[in-house]
């Protein structure tokens, strides 16, 4: 696994009106393991991209140390995914809550990973 993690608020983004993400976390798995965590106080984007045979899980945590598996719908259904993915995430009512991805199975391929906050 690789990750690039890096802080993109001085891109220069802002002098046009374009929102700035606050920091981002990038990768790729080929092999099973975790991201670092993101620190999401209100929304954050989430994506898997590439193509692959694995489950890929976004997993939450209140101390970077203890991770669960989020829910990705009101029915508490785990946020387990075996495809691509685009979406944004919104922390309700908690605040510095930390997410990264886990690849707990992978077959075959290369599953290229995001997680970033916007300011």
């Amino acid at each position: 696994m690789s990750t690039d993690t890096r802080d993109l608020s001085g891109n220069g983004l802002g002098s046009i009106g374009l929102k700035r993400p606050k920091s981002v976390i990038v990768g790729d798995f080929a092999a099973t393991g975790q991201s670092e965590g993101l620190l999401v106080n209100d929304k954050a984007n989430i994506q898997l991209a590439g193509t692959f045979v694995a489950t890929v899980l976004l997993e939450k945590s209140f101390d970077n140390s203890n991770w669960l598996e989020a829910s990705k719908n009101s029915d508490g259904d785990a946020a387990s995914y075996t495809g691509p993915i685009g979406a944004t995430i919104q922390e309700v009512g908690e605040g510095n809550v930390w997410y990264r991805w886990n690849c707990s199975t992978l077959t075959s391929g290369s599953v290229n990973f995001r997680l970033s906050t916007p300011r």
